[in-house]
């Protein structure tokens, strides 16, 4: 996933609306976010997150479904909508995903405040227009999956290491690390080619055995004719 432009509209400290271009970075290939302390870095990678994935990345994200309200600006205009848009390509796609977040702000008629129920759209550029290619919460977060590879928390742990939470990354259990790093490096399929070699000789050990049990009654078989032969030839006798 390669970020292009993002946009967002009331959202943490951005009472307004705001734009980064990422498209002219793209042949750097690495580059830095920089600035002061409370300079807005980390809402940033909040508002992209949040695009693609519908909450904030590591532990504020995950507020019992609140931390996706608290993501609207408390310096935004009453009547502004907190609001996020990304656009990014995955291959040779082009993508724009467009979400706002369950938020109280006030009516745009009349008197008090109304909640506004969290949205989410995801569309694709075919080469002249923009094409909607999922619409709601719950299709657009699987289709975004489904395109990056991973999941939020990989996401979080991958792309976007949450201030103090590198060491508890590298402190990560070893079945969690492991699925981790067979999901970045898309090692599913030599996971099957193993299992299937290992069901495989699992099978031949099994054949192989059976063969052995089958070849000793043989033998004992064998034995036991060759007595019986004996005594009937000592009988004859």
């Amino acid at each position: 996933m390669r970020p292009l432009h993002l946009e967002l509209e009331a959202f943490g400290p951005f009472a307004g609306r705001e734009t980064v271009d990422f498209s002219g970075l793209t042949e750097l290939g690495l580059y830095l976010v920089a600035g002061d302390t409370g300079a807005g870095k980390t809402s940033l990678f909040d508002a992209l997150v949040f695009a693609l994935y519908g909450k904030a990345p590591g532990a504020r994200g995950e507020s019992s479904g609140q931390g996706a309200v608290r993501l609207r600006s408390d310096f935004a205009d009453d009547h502004a909508t907190a609001s996020v848009s990304l656009e990014f390509t995955t291959g040779d796609s082009h993508w724009r995903v467009r979400r706002s977040p369950t938020q109280e702000r006030a009516k745009q008629k009349g008197q008090g405040t109304v909640t506004v129920q969290a949205k989410a759209e995801l569309e694709r550029h075919d080469g002249t227009d923009w094409v909607v290619e999922a619409s709601g919460k719950v299709p657009v977060d699987k289709r975004v999956v489904e395109l990056i590879g991973l999941d939020h928390e990989q996401f979080s742990q991958v792309v976007l290491l949450p201030q103090g939470k590198f060491e508890q990354a590298l402190r990560a259990k070893v079945d969690e690390r492991e699925k981790l790093l067979r999901t970045l490096f898309a090692t599913t399929g030599f996971q099957k080619a193993a299992e299937y070699l290992k069901d495989l000789a699992t099978e031949r050990r099994s054949e192989a055995t059976r063969a052995e049990d089958r070849s000793e009654r043989a033998d004992q078989d064998a034995a036991k004719a060759w007595d019986k032969a004996l005594e009937g030839l000592d009988e004859v006798t």
